[in-house]
């Protein structure tokens, strides 16, 4: 099962450590070394001094949003889901978002301004962005977050989807860039569970979450922009339950092609 890391109260990056809280219950307490490796600093002074503000600026907004706006306390207590959560919990969830962010997003959120995707054009090649992404993606993914809001019996930790919601917050508020393939992943996890047939979630369920298969966005087509309710790019079955043919147009697809996984998930409007 995948477990989220609990660590201490927020602090700015460069002084964060962190340590399982001692209330936390033990279903979500596990030694943050091994998702970030301790001593690990930002790269640069920059990058360092921005990643420190923002997860801490970000903290005093999120607290306020999810223990007095939306009460996550009382939804805890008054649904059955999520009965071995409480205020430690969702908070030592928070602080471990902030410290991802700050040692695995913070360090090349410039750099991944500066240096796009390189593609060599051949047929068989993918985009190959900087390998930072790479480590940030499945750091994420290391640390139970692509699966937190999930069943037990799934893997995931049965958190209530806001506190998923405001971890990521963190996290595209350091880089939108590098955190936007694990979004799309989740949403695409989302999408799956709601509508897939059981052989589509068997088989992709599980690499969704463990950070081997990622998920994209085919939204705009160029005909009818991001109306969603107009776009007219449809799968067609072939017969066997798992592969489709797709047929369409996009102007552009998030996440549709790079080399962070071993395999995209495609969202489609089906025809049968």
């Amino acid at each position: 099962m995948s477990v989220l890391a609990a660590v201490g109260q927020s602090r700015p990056c460069a002084a964060r450590r962190g340590s399982a809280g001692s209330r936390t219950p033990r279903l979500v307490r596990a030694a943050i070394g091994t998702v970030l490796p301790r001593g690990r600093h930002l790269s640069t002074e920059a990058d360092g001094a921005a990643a420190g503000h923002f997860p801490s600026m970000l903290q005093a907004d999120l607290q306020f949003l999810l223990f007095e706006m939306l009460d996550v306390e009382g939804l805890m207590r008054g649904r059955p889901r999520f009965r071995d959560h409480d205020r430690d919990v969702v908070q030592g969830s928070l602080d471990m978002a902030a410290r991802l962010s700050c040692e695995r997003f913070a360090n090349h959120s410039r750099k991944g301004d500066l240096q796009e995707p390189r593609w060599d054009g051949g047929k068989e090649s993918v985009p190959v962005l900087i390998p930072e992404v790479r480590e940030a993606c499945q750091a994420l993914a290391a640390s139970g977050l692509l699966n937190a809001h999930g069943d037990y019996k799934d893997g995931g930790l049965q958190l209530p989807f806001m506190v998923t919601c405001a971890m990521m917050m963190t996290i595209y508020a350091t880089n939108v860039g590098s955190s936007s393939y694990s979004m799309l992943t989740i949403a695409a996890g989302n999408l799956l569970k709601k509508y897939g047939s059981p052989k589509q979630k068997e088989l992709l369920l599980a690499p969704m979450t463990t950070g081997a298969y990622f998920g994209t966005m085919n939204l705009s087509e160029p005909s009818v922009g991001s109306s969603l309710g107009d776009i007219t790019t449809s799968a067609r079955p072939v017969g066997d339950g798992v592969h489709y043919l797709i047929a369409g147009s996009k102007m552009w697809i998030s996440g549709g092609d790079h080399d962070l996984g071993d395999n995209i998930v495609v969202r489609a409007t089906t025809h049968f």
